[in-house]
């Protein structure tokens, strides 16, 4: 399968995720005024920055299956993980919202109206933010793309967030309104906890780094079996969208014919492309 015909499966889950997202935050902030339910509040304001996030998804994985060209001689692939990094950092803006207006509000009075209503769409959203993680969730992995896993953990996040806001309403129908408060809270503390994890990641990535001790050690593995080469310099990995480039510098038996060198560098980086899964580019190097 093609990178267009790739991203055009990957672009519809997120536009249905977008529509879905932002209608059931919608509805989540006009029935949270109605009953006055913080951890409503505090999920449709989660809801939202889902909304953000594969919004900004969409437009970075725009950008990362776009061809090379004469300004961007290696293509467009670390956009994708450039929108992962913003899309944590709306994130981590909208955890520090949500807690900072629950905390105001932790000893003032306060009451739920019509928890029913309030459980429906709560549930309404766990639900929904469940079915688009797995799927998500389902692409990243099969894609190898960071920020589709950040945006399928954060659906994950969005339906868990759903899930306690439901047992802090509950809790709320037995007289224990102090828990809608803590709910919101917990909510919000999901939304930072996953930000800060995917903001460290992406940020190492656009840096070009790339710690994977065991595929420095499978890729030494192949290369050392092929004759004619001496040793191995020098392993170089970078992680490049959907894919990592390996650059590797070899050093070879100086008597070798030229066809004879061609066919043996056409055969390793063929073996270094189907044995080890994710590496998409080999540059090979040589060394007399």
């Amino acid at each position: 399968m093609g990178e267009s015909s790739s991203y055009l499966i990957i672009k519809h889950v997120l536009v249905y995720s977008i529509i879905t997202s932002i209608s059931v935050a919608l509805a989540e902030i006009i029935i949270s005024f109605h009953t006055r339910s913080f951890s409503i509040l505090a999920d449709a304001i989660d809801g939202i920055g889902n909304f953000l996030v594969s919004l900004t998804v969409l437009f970075g994985l725009s950008y990362a299956f776009k061809p090379p060209d004469l300004r961007f001689n290696f293509g467009y692939y670390k956009f994708e993980s450039l929108f992962a990094l913003f899309a944590s950092i709306i994130n981590v803006i909208m955890a520090s919202l949500v807690s900072y207006y629950t905390i105001l509000n932790f000893y003032k009075p306060h009451k739920v109206y019509d928890t029913h209503l309030a459980l429906i769409i709560a549930l309404l959203s766990a639900i929904t933010s469940f079915i688009f993680a797995f799927f998500k969730l389902k692409l990243s992995k099969k894609f190898g793309l960071l920020s589709l896993k950040a945006d399928s953990v954060n659906s994950i996040k969005d339906s868990l967030g759903s899930i306690i806001a439901i047992l802090g309403l509950t809790l709320t129908e037995f007289n224990f309104v102090i828990f809608d408060l803590i709910s919101a809270l917990i909510i919000s503390g999901l939304v930072f906890y996953v930000s800060i994890t995917v903001l460290k990641e992406s940020s190492l990535i656009l840096l070009d780094a790339c710690q994977n001790p065991e595929l420095h050690e499978k890729i030494r593995s192949l290369i050392i079996k092929v004759p004619h080469i001496r040793d191995i310099r020098e392993i170089k990995l970078r992680k490049i969208g959907i894919g990592i480039l390996a650059e590797i510098v070899i050093e070879i038996d100086g008597e070798i014919e030229v066809k004879q060198l061609k066919e043996i560098l056409k055969i390793l980086e063929e073996m270094i492309k189907i044995n080890i899964k994710g590496i998409t580019k080999v540059n090979l190097l040589i060394k007399y």
